[in-house]
């Protein structure tokens, strides 16, 4: 009986032994097969990335030589752009003698990196100017440009006293400050520089009247090379806006008249300077 049990017990191992080395066998080629498909997979998954980089290598080669060569395009026109246009510049004072300050009909043109800063900064140190000032005409003539302002004159000069100027640039030119010239531009983004302010006349004062205020002793020489002007020396510079362009001359009527000396009087009260320049 005990010979009998112990035979099935080995035949139960046996059979046991046996099941588990075919399992072992089966998970071992299986895991082979999974390893050969991953390997498989990371090989096609690496090309693939490599074919894509090289697209994108190949692209971007591209899109940079387009780019070089329309840029290079972009230089040598605007390269031929400025030779044409030194070539003229060259050709006009050849023939006309250009001075420092150039006079068009938009007034004045100032040296380059003048800029306009505004009455109220020129008020900082020439307050009783700048009160005889805002008692003049030139004070509020962009308020002559409104509906509804100066109405007998607008009418008498063939204007329509109901009609908005306040944009109309060839009445800006002479109602504001620096307009063209890098000053007033509108109402809504530069209303400091609405009416006829001291730049007007002494034109931008970004630099001179920074000499002003780091030396009160200054030299009317540096500060003319600064920009400033001196109205008395530029009769031109009025005639701009007071000239026979203008809508509003004598032939229209005799008040409007413009006698240079007189008129300097008129803008402001002129007060005696506490420093010789």
């Amino acid at each position: 009986m005990k010979r009998k049990y112990s035979a099935i017990m080995l035949l139960i191992v046996f059979v046991l032994s046996f099941t588990l080395i075919i399992g072992c066998q089966k998970a071992k080629e299986k895991t082979t097969e999974v390893k050969n498909i991953a390997a498989d997979t990371a090989e096609t998954v690496t090309d693939q990335v490599s074919e894509t980089t090289e697209v994108i290598k190949r692209t971007a080669v591209e899109a940079k030589e387009n780019t070089v060569g329309k840029l290079t395009e972009e230089k040598d026109r605007a390269s031929a752009i400025i030779t044409k246009d030194a070539a003229l510049e060259k050709e006009v004072k050849a023939v006309v003698s250009i001075p420092e300050k150039v006079v068009s009909k938009s007034g004045p043109q100032e040296r380059a990196g003048g800029k306009y800063v505004g009455a109220k900064k020129c008020k900082a140190c020439h307050l009783k100017q700048f009160k005889s000032w805002s008692k003049t005409n030139m004070y509020t003539s962009f308020e002559s440009l409104k509906p509804g302002q100066k109405a007998e004159a607008k009418t008498k000069a063939g204007f329509d006293p109901d009609k908005d100027y306040t944009n109309d640039a060839e009445c800006l030119r002479c109602h504001t400050t620096g307009y063209g010239k890098g000053g007033f531009v509108s109402i809504e983004t530069t209303p400091k520089l609405a009416g006829v302010q001291c730049e007007g006349c002494h034109g931008p004062g970004s630099e001179y009247s920074t000499i002003m205020r780091k030396n009160k002793q200054f030299k009317l020489e540096d500060v003319k090379k600064a920009g400033l002007i001196i109205p008395s020396e530029n009769e031109e510079g009025c005639m701009e806006c007071h000239g026979g362009d203008s809508p509003f001359n004598e032939t229209l009527d005799p008040k409007y008249k413009f006698e240079f000396k007189e008129r300097l009087e008129k803008t402001h009260e002129h007060f005696p300077l506490k420093y010789q320049h």
